[in-house]
């Protein structure tokens, strides 16, 4: 996994480091009661923050935890001082993710594809 998260972000001038997305992760764990704190999570999410774009796909299988994967890129750019969009596919999707990140940070908005047309 770490090699994973070194090939993502060796070329960048200022990655994120993994030991601080922990930090988050595991601050995130001891507050919320359904969340639990997971290595690869906090790797794929700090890579995913690390980039120099302002649009990043992540890919991920089914049940690897893409919903805690956003809340942990989310709460970082929220502890920034940074407001959040999350786009989900459709209104369902879009419900259940926003139940999960309402309790990470209140400046996460979550929309739907749907909302934008």
């Amino acid at each position: 996994m770490v090699e994973i998260y070194k090939t993502h972000t060796e070329a960048l001038n200022n990655p994120i480091g993994i030991d601080a997305m922990n930090k988050i992760s595991k601050a995130l764990s001891n507050e919320i009661e359904i969340y639990r704190h997971c290595e690869y999570q906090s790797m794929i999410a700090a890579a995913v923050a690390s980039q120099d774009k302002h649009f990043v796909i992540a890919t991920v299988p089914t049940g690897s935890g893409k919903t805690w994967i956003q809340a942990l890129v989310a709460k970082y750019f929220c502890s920034l001082g940074k407001k959040v969009t999350v786009t989900e596919p459709n209104e369902q999707l879009r419900l259940q993710t926003a139940d999960k990140l309402i309790v990470v940070d209140f400046n996460i908005r979550v929309f739907s594809i749907d909302q934008f047309y």
